[in-house]
């Protein structure tokens, strides 16, 4: 079932005329959970339309025994003790800023398909880009420039291979992975085709660690979000701690205007500067494809 939200204009900020940010809304039919009703998302879009508030939705993995077992990995990946320690710290953050959780997912419920494009045969119109903010809290690796984020249920993979994203095409802003080595640093401009839209990728070039000192990561990133931090500090800042060193990283799509002709950056007019959660200060227009002059990055260690 799909409704056409095509006059809803008189709803959005009392313009008259059809929306021109029209979207679908699907019945998840093909989604393991239902987390709010059509009637609700509808709601949220009105509300999307006014930048009153964000949309967001997360991913937590804690335990990895069938993917252990099936022998498909090199390594056998650890339990993550404190996985939901993170989530339900982000969970709760942005929702008293007045933010919407559209799913929750957890465990067996999460697969690699709700990131792989539709275009690739996934189903990341209806989970990671029908919402601005996508979170996963999991075990992660690169291979030659490429993001792995790896799943405890195969269906269709083991794990989520960012060949097969194209996020922003729909809806997503932010996709932040909680996860060791997502970025190489090397070679990061091989992910150039994941940014349909998509402002950023926040990530990590090197380990990130679950503990009981890092339980705190999805808190302080809500808190730093909803006080206006831009997204790229908000996570920086979020994944520092005082016992073990995070590698926090962010990729971000930048516009012609922001590249000067020598090859640098115009800092304070790049997403990585200006970009904030919806409703917390400026938040960057889409750039479609086609203007992405460059991906900045910023890293740090601690």
């Amino acid at each position: 079932m799909t409704i056409s939200l095509k006059n809803i204009a008189n709803d959005c900020l009392g313009i008259s005329g059809t929306f021109s940010a029209i979207r679908d809304i699907f019945a998840y039919d093909q989604m393991p959970k239902k987390i709010i009703s059509l009637k609700e998302q509808i709601r949220i879009i009105i509300s999307d339309c006014r930048h009153e508030k964000a949309t967001f939705g997360i991913q937590g993995i804690r335990y990895f025994d069938r993917v252990n077992e099936s022998g498909y990995l090199s390594e056998k990946c650890v339990e993550l003790p404190y996985t939901f320690n993170v989530c339900n710290g982000l969970y709760r953050k942005l929702v008293e800023a007045g933010h919407v959780c559209v799913f929750y997912l957890s465990g067996d419920d999460c697969w690699e398909a709700q990131l792989r494009s539709e275009q690739k045969g996934g189903i990341d119109d209806q989970v990671a880009d029908n919402v601005d903010l996508f979170f996963v809290s999991s075990h992660g690796n690169n291979v030659n420039g490429q993001v792995r984020v790896t799943y405890n249920v195969k269906h269709d993979a083991w794990d989520a291979k960012s060949e097969n994203w194209r996020l922003g095409d729909r809806d997503l802003e932010w996709l932040m992975v909680y996860a060791c080595s997502t970025i190489n640093m090397e070679k990061f401009d091989l992910l150039w085709h994941i940014f349909q839209r998509l402002h950023m990728f926040c990530g990590n070039w090197g380990d990130a660690f679950d503990s009981f000192t890092t339980d705190e990561v999805g808190e302080d990133l809500g808190e730093n979000l909803a006080d206006g931090d831009p997204v790229s500090r908000a996570w920086i800042d979020a994944l520092s701690d005082w016992a073990v060193d995070n590698h926090p990283a962010v990729l971000a799509a930048e516009r012609r205007e922001a590249c000067k002709y020598d090859g640098d950056l115009d800092w304070p007019n790049t997403t990585m500067n200006q970009d904030h959660l919806w409703g917390h200060g400026k938040t960057v227009k889409d750039i479609i494809p086609r203007d992405i002059c460059q991906l900045s990055l910023l890293w740090a260690e601690g």
